[in-house]
């Protein structure tokens, strides 16, 4: 005799269960999108229900973010107005990816070997400043004034004639030798590497650039998660769980809220952590923001 529930509902219902596996295919077909694990155990044992915790969703983009962030920041980099498209901003479309190094800078500035006007330790730091930019062709000055005001008027001088050498002998490369580094570029990275200058001059020069760029992967960070969190949604909408029995529409909506609970919490955080000077990551092209 089978067992039965109150209400005469038998708990072995052989087509409940092919309709359950049916819904659990089509969630795991509609998760898949979001980089969730597309296999949904069909045992309807609580032991052996696959929770959508939001844990194992961080996980996984966490694993991936590493080797796809930085093609997303590119519209936060390099003071970039531009606006999203509109399919962007409601979560119906993908990221773009980052535009080519010609895309974004255009062609490759030329160092201006003779400036405007000779420059000397007497002239004023704004003075050094403007015209070693003007040189280099830089146009983020506020990075060359910081160079000037922390190594001093005459090591940047110094600076500014090693770089017009190593111009005129061919330039220098990027680390994967793909292209040749911008005139700035070239001027930042013997600043790196010259003994005589400290690291915690260095790490001073390139902070606020830094703490910059820490803040923008942090929003880029906070707009996938608001993209992700808007296509989860419509997927779930999209679901058809009529055929689910009490329980699993239960278990399954509870499991939902708790995940889209978790993306939320991660939407409004305002924790504002910013970075410790040891932590900062070295900058070699104060245009481009290449990073060794």
């Amino acid at each position: 005799m089978k067992q039965t529930v109150l209400g005469g509902k038998k708990v072995n219902n052989i087509w409940g269960m092919v309709l359950q596996e049916q819904n659990q295919d089509a969630v795991a077909t509609e998760l898949g999108i979001l980089g969730m694990d597309g296999s949904i155990d069909r045992s309807r044992q609580s032991e052996t229900y696959n929770y959508l915790l939001a844990k194992k969703l961080m996980k996984e983009a966490q694993q991936k973010e590493a080797e796809t962030l930085d093609k997303e920041l590119d519209e936060y980099m390099h003071d970039d107005k531009r606006t999203l498209p509109a399919e962007e901003e409601n979560g119906q479309g993908f990221l773009k990816r980052k535009r080519s190094v010609k895309d974004r800078l255009g062609e490759r500035q030329e160092m201006k070997y003779k400036g405007r006007y000779e420059i000397t330790e007497e002239d004023s730091e704004e003075r050094v400043a403007d015209e070693i930019a003007y040189r280099l062709c830089e146009p983020k000055k506020d990075l060359i004034a910081r160079v000037v005001k922390i190594i001093g008027k005459r090591k940047s001088i110094e600076l500014l004639m090693e770089t017009a050498e190593v111009e005129q002998n061919g330039g220098l490369f990027i680390v994967n030798g793909t292209r040749r580094r911008t005139p700035g570029g070239v001027y930042l990275n013997l600043l790196k590497n010259t003994p005589s200058i400290k690291e915690e001059q260095i790490k001073e020069i390139f902070y606020l650039e830094n703490q910059k760029e820490y803040e923008n992967k942090k929003a880029a960070k906070k707009r996938r998660i608001q993209i992700l969190g808007k296509k989860m949604k419509k997927a779930i909408k999209g679901l058809n769980l009529q055929e689910y029995d009490d329980a699993s529409r239960e278990t399954f909506a509870s499991d939902t809220n708790e995940a889209l609970a978790s993306l939320d919490d991660l939407q409004d955080g305002h924790h504002e952590t910013k970075m410790e000077p040891d932590d900062i990551i070295e900058i070699d092209n104060a245009h481009d923001l290449e990073i060794f």
